[in-house]
């Protein structure tokens, strides 16, 4: 996904009143806001709006989905601000809940949340990105498996907490029965538990692990390297503070998913 569309998705809310005045922008974010908080800022300040002076951001960063969330969203809400950008399936759902009127712009949402029926035409108060994730997913199980010939189980930890675990577990196991994988699953209920959920996997015996994005990236990038089990994201983020170290490196993978992403993998 190319940010800037995003960018140009939650800009398109509020940009018809920005000679009005003062704008407020809720930004509601479950799991590792960065880099998403800081490109957004930027692309507000290209589109010509000045922190401080034409705009102003209600920041409201949440660990995981709970009700801390929801009460984030309830406040954003009462604010009254113009529009709540939500990042995140559980931020999504959220603001959803809190609100059928104000505009929510979303990024990386599991579709059935969001509800919208046609993304080309969104209707109500709801618009936004769609991201591959789950897809992307498997093909980043792929890629290992190609990079590891020898691998017979993977780990994977997810988010129980957020919806999209649903669809990002079954594209996961898809492509680990076409790899003849076997996978091994862990359910941390906070970014707390993501080390006891790293060493139950790694008791296990698993060749490597996957992190759902809502856990925290960060968060599960320097454990990964704490604990020295190889890891694996779709999301290039997971990688890119790191130069080396048991992560794969960012650009190789990038280049090799784009590949294995083609039609002509999707036949095989």
């Amino acid at each position: 996904m190319k940010r800037r569309h995003f960018l140009g998705a939650a800009l398109a809310l509020p940009a018809a009143a920005h000679a009005q005045g003062t704008k407020r922008v809720g930004f509601l974010v479950t799991g590792d806001p960065e880099p998403t908080w800081s490109l957004f800022r930027k692309g507000m300040v290209e589109a010509g709006y000045v922190e401080g002076r034409t705009l102003m951001y209600e920041y409201r960063p949440i660990d995981t989905p709970g009700p801390r969330l929801d009460e984030a969203a309830a406040e954003l809400v009462r604010l009254k601000v113009d529009v709540i950008v939500a990042i995140l399936t559980p931020a999504v759902a959220a603001a959803r809940r809190a609100t059928s009127t104000l505009p929510i712009a979303w990024l990386g949402a599991d579709p059935q949340v969001t509800g919208i029926g046609d993304l080309s035409r969104p209707e109500g108060n709801v618009t936004g990105v769609l991201s591959p994730s789950s897809t992307l997913a498997g093909k980043a199980l792929q890629l290992f498996h190609e990079l590891r010939p020898d691998t017979k189980l993977f780990g994977l930890l997810l988010n129980p907490g957020d919806p999209f675990h649903v669809p990002l577990q079954h594209d996961v196991e898809s492509a680990a029965q076409a790899e003849k994988i076997d996978l091994a699953i862990e359910l941390p209920k906070s970014r707390a538990d993501i080390g006891a959920g790293l060493d139950a996997l790694i008791g296990r015996g698993v060749a490597g692990v996957m992190v759902q994005p809502s856990l925290g990236l960060d968060i599960a990038a320097a454990l990964a390297l704490e604990k020295r089990v190889p890891a694996i994201s779709f999301r290039r983020e997971f990688v890119e503070p790191y130069r080396s170290g048991t992560t794969i490196r960012r650009v190789p993978l990038c280049r090799r998913a784009r590949q294995l992403h083609r039609p002509r993998d999707r036949r095989r």
